[in-house]
């Protein structure tokens, strides 16, 4: 191997990591087309997040679940979605709130 080689090993990157560099360069060089390219790189939001199936289970039927789940422990939230006819993710919506809303 000679010292070129040695001296110049590419590391893996990430995206942001990327972006970020490339506003750096953009910043150091005074060119308008990598501020540009560098914000292609931004993650875009999904614009139409699908429609919720099924609703929440009301207050009391949470309050059904998490009465049943404590009292039967061992029963998995798949079995208790089977007996109170919710999903599995309504079962665990309503044990432990929702997702970034937790109890």
């Amino acid at each position: 191997m000679n010292d070129q080689q040695s001296l110049w090993q590419p590391k893996e990157m990430t995206i942001p990591e990327v972006r970020a560099r490339l506003f750096e360069l953009a910043e150091e060089l005074r060119l308008p087309e990598l501020f540009r390219l560098a914000e292609q790189l931004k993650r875009r939001r999904n614009m139409r997040p699908a429609p919720a199936r099924h609703k929440s289970p009301s207050k009391s039927k949470a309050q059904a679940i998490r009465d049943y789940h404590e009292a039967h422990p061992e029963v998995g939230e798949f079995e208790i979605g089977v007996i109170f006819e919710v999903n599995q993710g309504r079962v665990s919506e309503a044990l432990h709130g929702k997702r970034g809303n937790r109890r």
